[in-house]
């Protein structure tokens, strides 16, 4: 009973604090899903590509692709269109020329490339 009327004499104070609660996590996954569009291939880092989802790419949308890899591990880019592509983002902090990228990073990039070379994008 003194806890239902602790609960009773703190009932508007607890609606707002779920309330903060719930704005708060819609405006993290609202900043997760606008990251999450800024890339061609969001999961690149953690899923094999297969060629359907490259087939009907522009050769500069693979390049892209390919590179967002990097860009995502904090590449420096030398060309220039590349790093005024990927400035434009707020998740891009280039740190490096030599990103780690684990296994399934290094395979789409090689993927990606051979892709570009069949379609003579290179």
């Amino acid at each position: 009973m003194a806890i239902r009327n602790a609960l009773g004499r703190h009932k508007r104070c607890l609606q707002k604090f779920g309330l903060v609660i719930l704005v708060l996590g819609a405006c993290i996954q609202g900043a997760s899903a606008q990251r999450e569009a800024s890339f061609i291939f969001p999961d690149s880092d953690r899923r094999p590509m297969h060629w359907r989802d490259l087939e009907d790419m522009s050769c500069w949308n693979l390049e892209i692709a390919r590179n967002e890899i990097f860009a995502r591990r904090g590449r420096f880019f030398n060309r220039s269109d590349l790093t005024r592509y990927f400035e434009q983002f707020p998740w891009y902090r280039p740190y490096t020329w030599n990103p780690a990228l684990n296994r399934i990073e290094r395979e789409n990039v090689a993927f990606i490339q051979n892709f570009e070379q069949r379609q003579r994008c290179r």
